[in-house]
């Protein structure tokens, strides 16, 4: 989640579908970063985890927003297939957070939330390349 692609776009003229997602894609890898960062120096001064679950809850809120704003936004019909798969893994992190915040701080969760990044980094590259 670096928001490289939208930096390193192409400096055409972009359809608003494009310029939205890049702006939702980014706004969601800016805010994680930060809470990514805030997590480092609490864990750096408070070597417990109790800088674990403010994280998680940040996160839970930044892939649910993220998803409402995919929701809100208007893409072509071609490309619903790919957004409905970016919304439904959007959905998914939302939940896994929601676990990690109510204490399944297991390997799996984890394992599971790396995974669904991937995913949700793959699918944001594909809608991306769809509507470009």
């Amino acid at each position: 989640m670096t928001g490289v692609f939208a930096k390193n776009a192409k400096k055409t003229k972009k359809s608003p579908a494009l310029a939205d997602l890049e702006t939702d894609y980014g706004v969601l890898a800016y805010q994680l970063a930060r809470y990514d960062k805030t997590l480092a120096v609490c864990q750096h001064s408070h070597p417990t985890n109790s800088c674990i679950k403010p994280f998680a809850e940040h996160a839970e809120q930044e892939f649910a927003r993220f998803e409402r704003r995919l929701t809100s936004n208007i893409f072509p019909a071609a490309t619903q297939t790919q957004v409905e798969k970016i919304r439904a893994t959007a959905r998914h992190l939302t939940k896994l957070y929601q676990q990690f915040n109510a204490g399944a701080t297991t390997a799996q969760t984890l394992t599971k939330i790396a995974a669904a990044t991937i995913a949700l980094n793959h699918e944001y590259t594909t809608l991306v390349r769809e509507l470009s």
